[in-house]
This record gives structure tokens, C-alpha cells and sequence, in this order.
């Protein structure tokens, strides 16, 4: 195969390798070319990124992006896990950093799609009281599952993927983030310190989440 024999001409990283036989060979049995997203991780494209990681010594870089393969074949089997959230998470600031100074095959806007698809599915296990009773109980309350929930799925991994989606800081924070929200009155400005809190951007936060701790600091509840 090219893209294998260019590689160990250059690389015996065995991320590397294993990159290019599971994603860039087109005859590999691999669900992420059978998905509704495929585009983003075909052969093709797949050889591409490769071509852009080594060409930039950043051969690493792949990792990220088989994290964010591995997330969205999680996503089209509505099996998504924490870690893989956090693998969508660092691909995105790594394509940031990337677009910021040159031209990245995959783009952020790709990754904010996945997000955003991951964010509308683990909604259904995430309501505001949910949050509350969990920031209530210094993370130790976790939903339960409703009489209709499949018995087969651990969807705890859901509240989990939303933790991270939104940012919800550790319990052990909370008290900090308290303390800063006090100080502003307006919900704007309550977002703004969130936001910042969380190193998050407008695009990546929660009206549940914040409202769930503005509510439990009012009622001081933190």
C-alpha cells in the first residue's frame, strides 16, 4: 500500500502505522467509512491528514485525529464515552492552533458539528434538576436510569459526556466559581464569568448548566 510504504520510510511510530492501516486503506473493514459522516474520515481524507501530521514532524497529531474517529463512530453508535469527548475536546484545540497559523485538512467547524451532535443525544439524561441534585450532593448523586431506560446501555456515560461537553467544573471548584458569580448581578455577566471560569467558548456552554449553578448559589446551595 502507498501510504504504508511512505510511512515506514519515514516513521516506525506505531501510532502512525496503526493510523494508516485501520483509516487510510480503503479495502479495511472500518465502521467510520460505512457513517452519515464518512466524509470527514474517508481514505482519502484520511491519507491527507497523514500527509499533513508528517509533513509538519507532528506525526503525534494523528492521535487526535483518531480520537476523533473513534468519538464519532461512538456518536453513530450512540455508544459515546467521556474519553471520547475528551478526545473531540483536544482535536479541536489542536485544529485551532493549526488553522491559526496554517491550513488544516479537517476543519474546527467539523469538530463542532460532532460536538453538537453528541451534546443533542446525551441531552435526554441531562435535565437542569439533574445538574442540581448532582452540584447539591458534591458530585455524588448521579441521575437515575427512568422505567423506560435500556437496560442494556450504561447511559451514565451520558450525564458523564455532558459534564465534559459543558465544561461543568470539579465540585472541589465550586466554591471558587461561587464566589466570582457573587460579584455579578446580571445573567449576562453571570455568563461572562462562567465562560471564563471554564475556558470555554460561546459556543460550547450550557444554558442548563449555568442556570443549574446560578440556582443552587441563590439558594446557597455553594
Amino acid at each position: 500500500m502507498k501510504d504504508e510504504k511512505l510511512v515506514k520510510a519515514f516513521s516506525i511510530n506505531p501510532d502512525v502505522l496503526a493510523f494508516v492501516k485501520c483509516l487510510c486503506d480503503p479495502n479495511a473493514r472500518n465502521v467510520i467509512h460505512d457513517t452519515q459522516s464518512s466524509r470527514l474520515f474517508h481514505p482519502t481524507a484520511c491519507s491527507d491528514l497523514l500527509l499533513e501530521c508528517l509533513s509538519h514532524d507532528k506525526p503525534e497529531a494523528l492521535k487526535l485525529y483518531s480520537d476523533a474517529a473513534r468519538a464519532l463512530e461512538g456518536l453513530e453508535r450512540r455508544q459515546l464515552r467521556p474519553s471520547d469527548i475528551g478526545g473531540l475536546v483536544l482535536a479541536n484545540a489542536y485544529i485551532d492552533i493549526r488553522e491559526a497559523h496554517a491550513t488544516s485538512m479537517l476543519k474546527s467547524s467539523h469538530i463542532a458539528s460532532i460536538l453538537r451532535q453528541a451534546k443533542k443525544i446525551v441531552s435526554r439524561t441531562y435535565p437542569k434538576s439533574k445538574l442540581l441534585d448532582y452540584l447539591k450532593s458534591g458530585g455524588k448523586e448521579w441521575p437515575r436510569p427512568t422505567d423506560d431506560a435500556n437496560a442494556d446501555y450504561d447511559w451514565t456515560y451520558d450525564f458523564a459526556c455532558a459534564l465534559r461537553l459543558d465544561r461543568i467544573p470539579q465540585v472541589s471548584q465550586m466554591s471558587r466559581l461561587s464566589s466570582l458569580l457573587r460579584t455579578v448581578s446580571t445573567t449576562h455577566e453571570r455568563h461572562k464569568v462562567w465562560l471564563l471560569f471554564s475556558n470555554a467558548d460561546f459556543t460550547m456552554y450550557s444554558e442548563n448548566a449555568i442556570e443549574a449553578v446560578i440556582s443552587a448559589i441563590d439558594t446557597k446551595l455553594l
